[in-house]
């Protein structure tokens, strides 16, 4: 049984500042997998925050052993999903992260309540 589960930026934040939702989170990072722009977000909003940035990416990369690089496949998706997403504002991890879901045919995670509202054929559990 493919357990597996693509973690939004979101999700990973919620779970490192122990936001509301954490704990569901923390049940699948078992079977967690993680779009490479997905990361880069999450370092880069830690680092604004005044987190070191060496020791996030170490964290990051210990707690996150399937993390996917983003490629030109991923990229095409990004692309054909981007009118159905244009007015929710999404960032590019965001559909970079709907593009691993779709090509992986995995659910994700998301902290964000509006990705209930996409039309995009992609299993989506909010936090």
């Amino acid at each position: 049984m493919n357990n597996k589960i693509v973690f939004d930026s979101s999700a990973i934040l919620a779970l490192i500042k122990m936001e509301n939702g954490h704990e569901t989170v923390a049940s699948h990072l078992d079977n967690a997998i993680v779009s490479s722009a997905s990361f880069c977000e999450v370092a880069t909003t830690l680092s604004r925050e005044g987190f070191g940035q060496e020791e996030v990416i170490r964290s990051l990369s210990d707690t996150f052993l399937h993390i996917i690089d983003f490629d030109s496949e991923q990229a095409v998706v990004v692309a054909s999903i981007d009118e159905a997403t244009r007015h929710y504002n999404l960032s590019l991890a965001d559909k970079a992260c709907l593009a691993l879901a779709r090509i992986k045919n995995l659910p994700v995670l998301t902290a964000n309540k509006l990705w209930r509202n996409l039309d995009l054929n992609i299993e989506t559990k909010t936090i």
